[in-house]
């Protein structure tokens, strides 16, 4: 979903803001559950070395995420997933190209998929996995009726396109779009925020840029606004709020 809005480096970028904490116990009886159908391929078995885990919000539907780095080429890692999933008679599609492979599997009420990544050694890829309940998949595919990012001003007559949150890493995003075009609609979020306290960052603030970073005390927030495909504006906030510890 988010693909359209952002060319791949930039992608790369926000990823990395959703990736930012360590495995947190609180949900391991979760990831437990799910890596009965993971077999061989679940985080931690060997040469799928857990990077990341967590639980997350996808619109109005809960996943969870493992992020996995394998020590096999992406080829063997997209072979090895479709053969665990398919040995438990799930229904599986898969799809690759140069450097991205992809692909959901429906095992019995869970649906799972997966990006793999190429990471230009002929024995490492990137694994990027969410495991759903059938309802939350369902659920995913709803976007929220209004922002969930309160901490953030509220876009003027604007409609949430996509929503994604790992609340215990305290980091959301989200798309938008509304019918203003956007060089006023940038002005109108930038000042927004600047008067409840918020300071631009990175770049100034100026209205000629596209990406506007701010700051208020230990909060994050990252602005893009850009053209949709008519007149108006597709806005992508990103909101991440820095644990206690974190050096101001």
């Amino acid at each position: 979903m988010i693909g359209f809005l952002l060319p791949r480096a930039r992608r790369r970028i926000c990823a990395g803001l959703m990736i930012t904490v360590p495995v947190l116990s609180a949900h391991a009886r979760v990831f437990w559950t799910y890596d009965a159908i993971h077999g061989p391929t679940a985080a931690g078995q060997p040469g799928w070395n857990r990077a990341y885990s967590t639980q997350i919000r996808l619109n109005e539907g809960r996943a969870s995420l493992d992020v996995i780095g394998c020590q096999l080429a992406a080829s063997e890692a997209e072979r090895t997933l479709l053969d665990t999933y398919r040995a438990l008679n799930a229904s599986v599609w898969a799809g690759h190209g140069w450097e991205v492979a992809w692909g959901i599997a429906k095992v019995q009420d869970v649906i799972v998929r997966w990006l793999i990544f190429s990471l230009g050694s002929p024995r490492e890829c990137l694994v990027v996995r969410i495991t759903q309940s059938t309802d939350d998949f369902l659920a995913s595919a709803r976007p929220p009726l209004r922002s969930r990012l309160t901490q953030l001003t509220e876009v003027p007559n604007s409609t949430v396109r996509w929503y994604a949150a790992d609340e215990q890493a305290r980091v959301g995003l989200e798309v938008l779009e509304a019918a203003t075009p956007p060089d006023p609609m940038r002005q109108r979020i930038v000042s927004d925020l600047i008067a409840t306290g918020w300071v631009p960052t990175l770049p100034d603030g100026g209205d000629d840029h596209q990406w506007v970073m701010f700051r208020r005390g230990r909060e994050l927030c990252l602005i893009h606004v850009a053209p949709d495909d008519v007149q108006g504006s597709r806005i992508l906030r990103v909101y991440k709020e820095l644990g206690r510890t974190a050096t101001p």
